[in-house]
């Protein structure tokens, strides 16, 4: 977990650190004591996730951003919506929006022209519709890009919500995700770099408006669900007998461990190691967690508390059981292996 976020409930009087003119950031109020006590609740619950992307490469020029519009339309075949509420349906709409938007001018100015936003959740959450999931991307877009005192610092954009109903192409993504393209520049030619504290207070806000409509939606970092980098290949690397490469790697392992007088198992993988650091501090993180909010007077902190002490007992060190149960096979192995080589 990022130090900012744990220390809210350690140091209830954090402030968080403002961003342009001394204003506090938007995402402020998730990094309160109740909010991460909350969110850690939510984590212990079982709530579903929601996802906030990224779609790159970045437009760079009107071209790139008519192709961005027309892939989430389909060609104007799917209704989208601007950030005045207005529905756009057929490429003449959209072209027109699009002509608002001053691109050329950002072209010539040498910046980008559009980015490429994707919000989803897993179809099987409890109690998400289709509306539900368009309705949250509408008021996150206008809390973002919308809602700002001064007109000229907010942003225009386009969405479109993609199901199996109205975009039912071969290999579409089964859960129901909307598309959303902003511009990159606004009126007061700011542009818009969203970094990992923007991208967290997205789903935040996501979430945030998903569970004002009774969904069971959640948005906490992978640590905290103690969920690892995926497909690390290190960590699948002594897998028996995949491949040739890799039995030849098992191979040369079981002769340089031998050679250095060592048992016939496996070394922890550099993956494995930054799991078992990951996988510890998660832990810790709980803990402290739950100290911090039994020492507070409200019974519901204090039930909260024993929740978040029990949570982390449902994982296991994963790795370090994979890697044993290999060395194990691999033992195995090398002992049938030599017993054939006697025989012979």
């Amino acid at each position: 977990m990022s130090v900012l976020r744990i220390r809210a409930l350690l140091e209830p009087e954090l402030e968080v650190p403002g961003h342009r003119h001394g204003n506090p950031p938007k995402g402020a109020r998730f990094h309160t004591r109740n909010a991460v006590a909350a969110r850690l609740g939510r984590n212990a619950a079982n709530y579903g996730q929601v996802v906030v992307k990224v779609i790159k490469p970045w437009a760079k020029g009107p071209l790139r951003t008519k192709a961005q519009v027309e892939y989430i339309t389909r060609k104007g075949e799917i209704r989208c919506e601007d950030e005045l509420g207005r529905e756009l349906e057929g490429r003449e709409e959209v072209r027109e929006a699009l002509a608002a938007w001053d691109l050329l001018r950002d072209h010539w100015e040498g910046c980008r022209t559009s980015m490429h936003l994707m919000f989803s959740m897993r179809k099987d959450t409890e109690r998400l519709t289709e509306d539900k999931l368009v309705e949250a991307v509408r008021r996150t877009l206008r809390e973002e890009f919308g809602s700002d005192p001064d007109p000229l610092r907010n942003r225009q954009y386009l969405f479109v919500k993609h199901s199996l109903e109205n975009d039912p192409e071969p290999g579409h993504n089964p859960n129901p995700h909307v598309h959303a393209v902003v511009r990159y520049l606004n009126g007061r030619r700011e542009p818009i770099r969203p970094g990992p504290e923007d991208l967290w207070r997205y789903r935040e806000t996501f979430a945030e408006k998903l569970r004002e409509q009774g969904v069971r939606a959640n948005a906490s970092p992978a640590l905290e669900r103690f969920v690892v980098e995926r497909g690390e290949p290190d960590m699948k690397w002594y897998h028996l007998k995949q491949d040739r490469k890799r039995s030849h790697v098992l191979t040369r392992q079981d002769r340089e461990i031998h050679e250095m007088g060592g048992t016939a198992g496996f070394a922890p993988t550099p993956g494995e190691q930054r799991y078992k650091a990951r996988y510890t501090q998660a832990k810790y993180d709980y803990q402290a967690a739950a100290d911090a909010l039994a020492k507070d007077s409200d019974p519901r902190a204090q039930a909260l508390a024993n929740v978040l002490r029990r949570y982390p007992e449902r994982f296991t060190d994963k790795p370090v059981l994979e890697r044993e149960a290999r060395a194990a096979q691999y033992d195995q192995f090398r002992a049938k292996r030599g017993g054939q080589e006697q025989e012979r």
